[in-house]
């Protein structure tokens, strides 16, 4: 996460990079971080 205050549209706050051995574990390490990722906007603050 790059310490962003708010959020806007299309405005990237951070990145996740994946690595692995195969394609198919690193489609499914990044489907959890999906999921564990929460993008909560200004008036949920």
């Amino acid at each position: 996460m790059y310490g962003k205050k708010t959020t806007k549209p299309f405005r990237k706050m951070g990145h996740v990079t994946i690595l692995s051995s195969s394609l198919e574990c690193a489609l499914k390490k990044a489907e959890k971080v999906k999921q564990l990722i929460k993008v909560r906007s200004w008036k949920e603050s």
